[in-house]
């Protein structure tokens, strides 16, 4: 939001990791290295995947979309910030912009759009397609930590789960009415790497359809 960490700022302890050194930027064209901004990180670093999380409103403008579709040819644009206020750009834009040809996912619902022709279905990137299908495998694992390979796999599997009539409509995220399915697929990879990780149990896919939680509610009489 306030532009490039470089060495000439004073940060908080959390950011210092992800300060930038003259190195990476002597060269660039730029109007004041106390203040890089955004669009001008995307113009000279050649940036081809933009990911927005720090909730500001309309960050993405019109010369960042046409500048990510210039550095690639299918520039990867996810405003991901949430609720719709704090999105970075709105979805319908980015296409409109990038002339149909950026990916893109949002962290808020958005309905589908048609553009040119085309009906596009806007994917949502939301937590909810991994946590539950891995917070359940570890459960159902007994085992004592969740390692990193954990997320990765679940990652693929996600992708390996969306499917090719979902891909062709621009979306890159499965439909969130398969969540059950999904969290079963994504609760079996974790348990796979947490037996690899620790020799734990493993359970069969129908084993884990079976032990997940079905909603049943008793009828609500007026009397």
């Amino acid at each position: 939001s306030k532009g490039l960490v470089t060495d000439k700022h004073e940060v908080e302890d959390y950011k210092q990791p992800f300060i930038k050194n003259k190195n990476v930027y002597e060269g660039w064209e730029i109007k004041d290295d106390l203040k890089i901004t955004l669009d001008e990180v995307i113009k000279n670093f050649e940036a081809t995947v933009l990911i927005g999380t720090s909730g500001q409103t309309g960050h993405f403008t019109d010369e960042i979309i046409q500048d990510m579709t210039k550095n690639t040819e299918r520039p990867i644009i996810f405003p991901l910030s949430n609720p719709t206020v704090n999105c970075e750009a709105i979805p319908q834009k980015i296409y409109q912009i990038s002339k149909g040809k950026a990916i893109v996912a949002t962290g808020s619902p958005f309905g589908s759009f048609d553009y040119k022709g085309n009906s596009y279905v806007v994917g949502q990137g939301n937590n909810f397609f991994i946590f539950p299908g891995v917070g359940f495998g570890a459960i159902l694992s007994k085992g004592n930590y969740i390692s990193d390979p954990v997320f990765t796999n679940a990652a693929y599997k996600l992708a390996e789960v969306t499917s090719d009539n979902i891909l062709k409509k621009g979306c890159v995220y499965p439909s969130i009415e398969n969540i059950r399915e999904i969290s079963a697929q994504l609760a079996y990879v974790t348990m796979q790497q947490i037996l690899e990780d620790q020799g734990t149990e493993l359970l069969t896919l129908d084993e884990i359809r079976d032990k997940m939680w079905k909603p049943q509610y008793h009828p609500i009489v007026r009397i």
